[in-house]
């Protein structure tokens, strides 16, 4: 969306999209999609990439100062991905659940909460 509130361009998702995007200082949108899927979307809307979680992804993105992009997958896994689509690493939870988005601490903490309400915290390097 231009400043102004008129669309600068549209990407049409295949399912629902329930999060919020991140953009990295490149310009490329991360968006989370329930059809299991990160899109990384250039400027015009054009999908670069997708990488797929095998299930709904409801958690917003999160893009590190070093272009790593952090996402939750519904079914309880957190991912790290390298700025051109490839895995990182991941690290399974124990709720099969998650909702929340990752948020980075100074110290390269990673915290996320699972649905049973447990905060978790994550070395992201």
């Amino acid at each position: 969306v231009n400043p102004d509130g008129t669309v600068a361009w549209p990407f049409v998702a295949p399912a629902g999209i329930r999060s919020t995007a991140a953009i990295a200082e490149d310009g490329t949108v991360y968006v989370g999609c329930d059809d299991g899927s990160l899109y990384a979307l250039a400027q015009g809307g054009a999908v670069n990439w997708a990488w797929p979680t095998g299930n709904l992804v409801r958690s917003s993105p999160l893009v590190d100062a070093a272009g790593t992009i952090h996402i939750a997958g519904h079914a309880g896994t957190l991912y790290a991905l390298n700025p051109n689509g490839s895995m990182k690493w991941s690290e399974g939870f124990i709720s099969a659940v998650i909702y929340s988005s990752p948020v980075l601490a100074a110290d390269s903490t990673l915290y996320i909460s699972d649905f049973t309400g447990k905060l978790l915290a994550y070395n992201s390097n």
